[in-house]
């Protein structure tokens, strides 16, 4: 059995710092596998982790930060 590493990055459109009211993308990628890939988003709020884009092979998500406190996100 041949075992294939795989990775998967993550950046974001616009770059950090920004302020509140800016949409944020996030943009992932795999490789090393063989696809189609799937994806899955979660954000921390509130202390709480939730999923905001389920599995999918969309590999994109925008963040609204309209009504976001100023701060580390």
């Amino acid at each position: 059995i041949a075992l294939k590493r795989m990775a998967v990055t993550l950046s974001a459109s616009p770059v950090s710092p920004q302020g509140p009211g800016v949409t944020v993308t996030f943009m992932a990628s795999a490789t090393g596998g063989t696809g189609p890939f799937e994806y899955e988003f979660w954000s921390l709020t509130g202390g709480a982790w939730t999923v905001v884009q389920p599995y999918s092979t969309t590999s994109t998500w925008a963040w609204d930060t309209t009504g976001a406190a100023a701060g580390t996100h």
